[in-house]
């Protein structure tokens, strides 16, 4: 291993380890909330608004302000028709699928509030990403970081495999990498 790809690894172990330190237990404070949700119903309305738990508040996720004023209620609305077939989805994929054909029928709303919709729904029922998706922010981190490693950039579709990744990332669940990578990206603007 070279000074310079020394100095990359080191510089990634420490990116993980603040990571870890400031982000993770925010993203998994969000993840209790919507867990804790009282109802489907509920869980449902509020990842479709973007709301997540800042403290003791609730306010909208930064990632859920682009969309304009009044196509998140309507998507929102085309969720709960569909509340018993999101329910009783299988796999993290098929809702998060779901949640894309609904996405695909309402203007103003787009592929980032697609599966940070699916996500917010997921960890209510439980269900995760078994690969990490790839995205806005996250495509664009995951294109530094792989590049950087000499990874194929051919293989970047909507979902990698966590083994794509550097050996350094295998320890966080996919969905935490993509969390990862969007912050990683933003700080490597």
């Amino acid at each position: 291993m070279g000074p310079s790809a020394y100095f990359y690894r080191m510089n990634l172990i420490q990116d993980i380890r603040e990571y870890r330190r400031i982000d993770l237990p925010r993203l998994h404070q969000e993840v209790e909330y919507y867990k804790n949700r009282l109802s489907s119903l509920v869980a449902i309305q509020q990842a479709a608004l973007g709301h997540t738990p800042v403290g003791n508040q609730v306010m909208i996720n930064p990632h859920q302000r682009r969309p304009p004023k009044g196509s998140k209620p309507i998507a929102m609305k085309a969720l709960t028709e569909i509340q018993e077939d999101l329910l009783n989805v299988a796999s993290f994929e098929e809702l998060f699928l779901m949640i894309k054909d609904v996405k695909d029928g309402v203007n103003g709303v787009g592929p980032l509030w697609a599966y940070d919709t699916a996500l917010r729904i997921g960890w209510y029922l439980n269900l995760y990403p078994n690969q990490v998706f790839i995205h806005a922010g996250a495509k664009q981190g995951a294109k530094i970081l792989l590049e950087t490693n000499c990874v194929g950039m051919e293989n970047l579709g909507r979902y990698v495999s966590l083994h794509e990744f550097p050996k350094e990332l295998h320890s966080l669940a996919p969905f935490e990498v993509e969390n990862f990578l969007c912050l990683w990206n933003k700080a490597h603007k």
